[in-house]
Order: structure tokens, then C-alpha cells, then sequence
């Protein structure tokens, strides 16, 4: 293998272990907000139901935001952030 095959196979295998790392999270985020919203559907509160479902609503959002990522793990965990030049 040459440089670049080894470069574009790195490449491909760490997009894989950071789209399983935010998957993850996003599994992890959609349950933590599916309990929420049950838990606000069986409060009796009003008030506690308004503040625990906008809780689930941006949990299910972030849930939704780790599914789309097709990032790097190396990007995800890097000190500057995806897209950013160091």
C-alpha cells in the first residue's frame, strides 16, 4: 500500500469509530429524552410538565444532532473541534 492508500484508509476507519461514538450519544440522548417526555406526560404538574418537556425536546433535538454527525473521532475529540484549522 502507498501513503495515500494508507492515509484514505485511516480516514475511513476513523469517520466509522466517530460515527459509532456519536450514534452512541445519540442513542443514549434519544432514550434520556423518550424518558423525559414520559415523564412529563405522567406528571400532574403543569409547570413541571412545560420544563420537563422543553428538556425532552432538546434532548431529542441533540439526539437528532449526534445522528447526522459524519465526523472523525479524531476531529471529535481534537482540542480545536470539527472544521477547525489548529
Amino acid at each position: 500500500m502507498t501513503d495515500h492508500e494508507d492515509d484514505n484508509a485511516f480516514d475511513r476507519i476513523d469517520r466509522r469509530i466517530g460515527m459509532a461514538w456519536s450514534r452512541l450519544g445519540g442513542a443514549v440522548f434519544g432514550m434520556m429524552g423518550l424518558l423525559a417526555l414520559r415523564s412529563a406526560f405522567l406528571s400532574g404538574d403543569t409547570t413541571s410538565q412545560l420544563i420537563i418537556g422543553a428538556a425532552a425536546l432538546a434532548l431529542l433535538w441533540l439526539a437528532y444532532t449526534c445522528f447526522k454527525s459524519r465526523t472523525g473521532i479524531l476531529d471529535l475529540l481534537g482540542d480545536n473541534g470539527p472544521g477547525r484549522k489548529g
